[in-house]
């Protein structure tokens, strides 16, 4: 419905980036998505970096197997903010460390969900 964001799963890059696509591609179709938020990693003078090129690269692999929209996000801060989040909730380091990325790509998405109901 497009209204909260919440993290589904942390899928581990390996080696080989065919595996990782297959997982990615299982969830896309399991929650019936229609398109992909990518988090753009920029650096804070918002000036793109070697993460950005990264970022891009998996965008253009995801759409060398098949034709997904991918919306573009600005995620400078997001893991700081979520690190704040899980503190305020007192989690432990160990809890926090798990929980880091799922959270900021939670934060991420969420951010682009408010983006698109703002925009009409």
């Amino acid at each position: 419905m497009r209204l909260i964001a919440s993290p589904v799963e942390t899928i581990p890059r390996g080696k080989k980036l065919a595996p990782t696509l297959r997982r990615f591609y299982e969830i896309y179709d399991e929650y019936k998505a229609v398109g992909v938020v990518i988090g753009l990693p920029l650096n804070m003078d918002g000036s793109a970096g070697p993460r950005t090129q990264a970022a891009k690269a998996l965008a253009f692999n995801i759409q060398q197997m098949r034709d997904i929209p991918i919306a573009w996000q600005d995620e400078r801060m997001t893991s700081a903010q979520a690190e704040r989040v899980m503190l305020d909730a007192d989690l432990s380091r160990a809890r926090r460390a798990e929980l880091i990325d799922a959270s900021a790509a939670a934060i991420i998405l969420q951010t682009a969900i408010d983006r698109l109901a703002n925009a009409g």
